[in-house]
């Protein structure tokens, strides 16, 4: 079954369909409507909320100006107590030092007084050492150059004998060489055997 679809009816259809756009198109601006006014309450709520941030920022902030006045100022008051605290330590510190500097001179010094009494007495004692072994060594050379001038003159007098003893034993050589030339002579010269 096949239906024919007329002009008239298509005119009803349009007209039902213009008609439902229509009904769309104020529904789309009822809709719209909602929207702006939802859109401008949401604004409405963001700029209440933004002026409320806005002022908890500026108490925030004040606070913390406050907070770091505060800070501050007991900063300043503890960096006063402390540098007082330090100057009285510094004091009491150099006093002692300066005791102990005293007490240390003092000990020092006696120390040193001390010391150059014992170096003193030492250094007597050494030169009354030192001037004993030196008459001593003065005595012992003064005999040592006595003794090597003895044995000084006995080498003379044996250089003297041991010329004796060459000159004699030079005269024997000599007079041996003589002789045995003089029979070597005898033998080959008048000895014929």
């Amino acid at each position: 079954m096949t239906e024919t679809t007329t002009i008239p009816d298509i005119g009803k259809l349009l007209e039902r369909i213009d008609q439902r756009l229509d009904s769309m198109q104020t529904d789309i601006q009822a809709i719209d409507k909602k929207l702006d006014i939802h859109i401008a309450r949401t604004d409405e709520r963001f700029n209440t909320l933004q002026t409320e941030i806005q002022s908890l920022d500026n108490r925030l902030s004040a606070q913390m100006k406050a907070l770091d006045d505060r800070l501050s100022a007991q900063m300043k008051s503890l960096d006063d107590k402390l540098s007082t605290q330090i100057k009285a330590l510094d004091d009491r510190l150099s006093a002692q030092i300066k005791s102990l500097d005293d007490k240390l001179s003092a000990e020092i010094k006696a120390l040193d007084n001390k010391l150059s009494a014992e170096i003193k007495a030492l250094d007597d004692r050494l030169t009354v050492q030192i001037n004993g072994v030196e008459a001593k060594l003065t005595t012992e050379i003064g005999s040592v150059r006595i003794e090597i001038k003895a044995v000084d003159d006995k080498v003379e007098d044996l250089r003297t004998s041991q010329k004796a003893t060459d000159a004699r034993l030079w005269g024997f050589i000599s007079a041996l060489l003589l002789a045995l030339t003089g029979f070597l002579a005898k033998i080959t010269l008048f000895d014929k055997v």
